[in-house]
């Protein structure tokens, strides 16, 4: 079966530091894959599955171990390391969403 992908550039994500070797990557680009409802009118869930660098390398969320968040809330837009996990958590769906809202 075909996964359904979606590319998404995060205005938030400046960096990704890899696991094998502690080295930084300019990256504001995620993939994530989404799962339609049985009517195929919502999406019902989404996950994290890889980042695409600056250079256009694609890696696995495996290979990462944390992502250089900037905080755009804040007026000094501070940026702090957050683990991988911790920032995966933010693209799981709460409930179900319209497919327009999704990929608009």
């Amino acid at each position: 079966m075909l996964k359904k992908l979606k590319c998404k550039k995060m205005n938030n994500l400046k960096a990704v530091r890899l696991k094998i070797n502690g080295c930084d990557f300019k990256c504001n680009t995620i993939v994530e894959n989404y799962r339609f409802s049985k009517d195929g009118k919502k999406i019902v869930s989404t996950k994290l599955k890889a980042f695409i660098l600056e250079d256009g390398d694609i890696f696995d969320i495996d290979n990462i171990e944390s992502v250089l968040w900037v905080d755009l809330s804040d007026k000094d837009k501070n940026e702090y390391w957050i683990d991988l996990p911790s920032y995966a958590e933010d693209f799981y769906l709460k409930k179900p969403i319209e497919v327009e809202t999704y990929f608009s």
